[in-house]
């Protein structure tokens, strides 16, 4: 067989992929103990059409997985089909305050995504490829932690409300679930950025954070979504916060705190990331 012929072989049996890139809750995403992840669920979707590729690590923020990324876009040169999309799924680890080792600086963050998405754009090997972003998630601190705090405090104080929610805003909890926050809206930002510069059908952002929230709003039956979002922005009750009052988010969204848990493949959120990204690779 000639090198054209085993060439255009190699072209027909080859799939497209469809290239997963994050920490844990990427690495993780294949894993179908607690339910359906979406890795799974993907790889089922694009069955016989795409190959979907976990390219996921646990505790991986985007300056340990830097080199990783130029790694996998280096090793496009090599397959003769464009990836149909690569989806970034970092930021829950860039932005724990705590251990001080982990956490990337917001600004530090948005330049290494940033990064990420021009080595895409800028690859003679990825002319087609879209790259979907993906916001971290909250985080879920239980009502419990809030109301642990108010044990120290004595309720017949005047002050006593102040005092808690001082005490909550002081933890780093609630410090890193309001970082989260930041940084997702970092993600949303940088989407953005890429549609006014003309790159909106290449560069899309499916906002995790929100559509979590949401769902939850919902969940909790809130008179509308409307009026408690409003309320919310006013006073910052947002679920899982972790402030008094607060409540956290449903049983099975999360299994940790941090991680998914197995309601979160049934949950809305989870159809919503489908059909995003099926959208983008129609």
């Amino acid at each position: 067989m000639s090198p054209r012929t085993m060439e255009a072989s190699k072209t027909k049996n080859e799939l497209p992929k469809v290239i997963l890139f994050g920490a844990s809750l990427t690495a993780w995403s294949f894993d179908t103990s607690h339910g359906k992840g979406f890795g799974d669920v993907l790889a089922k979707h694009y069955g016989g059409r795409a190959e979907v590729v976990n390219e996921g690590q646990p505790g991986g923020t985007s300056n340990t997985m830097a080199g990783d990324f130029i790694r996998i876009v280096s090793s496009l040169s090599e397959t003769t089909i464009p990836p149909l999309l690569i989806t970034i799924f970092l930021g829950a680890n860039d932005a724990c305050l705590f251990p001080p080792q982990v956490h990337v600086p917001l600004e530090k963050y948005s330049s290494n995504l940033r990064s990420f998405v021009d080595d895409v754009l800028n690859s003679p090997y990825a002319p087609t490829t879209k790259i979907l972003l993906i916001t971290p998630p909250p985080i879920n601190i239980s009502a419990a932690h809030a109301q642990k705090k108010a044990t120290y405090l004595n309720r017949e104080d005047e002050d006593f409300e102040q005092k808690w929610e001082a005490d909550c805003r002081d933890n780093y909890a609630w410090k890193t679930w309001a970082s989260k926050k930041k940084y997702a809206d970092e993600v949303v930002k940088i989407s953005h950025d890429y549609a006014e510069a003309g790159m909106g059908d290449r560069v899309a952002v499916f906002d995790l954070w929100r559509v979590m929230i949401n769902h939850e709003l919902r969940e909790a039956a809130l008179p509308t979504l409307k009026e408690g979002r409003v309320n919310l922005e006013e006073n910052g009750r947002w679920p899982g916060c972790g402030l008094p009052h607060a409540k956290g988010f449903a049983k099975g969204v999360f299994s940790d705190g941090l991680h998914f848990g197995e309601k979160v493949s049934s949950c809305p959120p989870f159809q919503t990331f489908l059909y995003r990204s099926s959208t983008l690779t129609a």
